[in-house]
């Protein structure tokens, strides 16, 4: 990865947690989240949720319940 790169996906990762802490998630809930996602794409473990996520179809209530179960 060379360092543009490196600097874009430091400043989305940023922007991403600023905005998650601003609508109430705890730095707790976004790094579960985080590693929950990554875990999903890298095909380690299938999460329904975040597939719904990705494909923007997953309710408010998915999300949360989601959330809520990662952060325990």
């Amino acid at each position: 990865m060379d360092e543009k790169t490196g600097h874009n996906i430091e400043s989305e990762l940023i922007e991403a947690f600023m905005a998650a802490l601003k609508k109430g998630m705890t730095a707790e809930e976004f790094f579960a989240m985080a590693d929950s996602t990554m875990e999903h794409l890298r095909g380690k473990a299938k999460n329904e949720t975040i597939e719904k996520i990705i494909n923007n179809t997953a309710t408010t209530q998915e999300v949360k319940k989601m959330i809520d179960s990662l952060s325990k």
